[in-house]
Formats: C-alpha cells, structure tokens, sequence
C-alpha cells in the first residue's frame, strides 16, 4: 500500500483546484471597451454613409453596430457574479 500512495500525485488544496475568472474577466473588460468604441464608430460611419445614399447592406451595418453593442454588453453583464 506504501507503495501505490507513493505513485499518486499529492493532493491539492480546495482553493488551487478553483477557476480564477479574474483576469479572463479584466480581459474582456478591457476588449469590450475597445469593440464599443469601434462599434460607435462603425455606426458614425455608416449611418453618415447612408444618409449619402449608400444601399441597404449599409444601413444594415449601421444596425448590426448596435447590435453587437448590446449582445457584448449582455455578456459583460451576465458574468458580474463571478466579479
């Protein structure tokens, strides 16, 4: 029996087995704030471009824009329990 204990790897505490979200969450923090400032800008852009004619597919980026805002915000905010 001595032996077989010496062959398994030792045992961890409880805390060093748990998942740290910390800093996959700062990262995404950080990445969401740069992706709402170009979706702002794409949306600027867009809509400017609309406004001098471009075709539907335009607008339909001017859309999207806010969109993907919202979808990133929604995910940003579905993770503060693990803040």
């Amino acid at each position: 029996l001595g032996a077989a204990d010496a062959h398994r790897p030792p045992a961890t505490p409880t805390s060093q087995q748990e998942l740290s979200y910390g800093p996959l969450i700062m990262s995404l923090d950080l990445l969401s704030a740069k992706i709402d400032r170009k979706m702002d800008e794409l949306n600027k852009l867009s809509t400017s471009l609309v406004e001098a004619g471009a075709g539907p597919e335009v607008e339909r980026l001017a859309y999207a824009s806010e969109e993907m805002k919202g979808i990133l915000e929604e995910a940003v905010r579905s993770l503060d329990q693990y803040r």
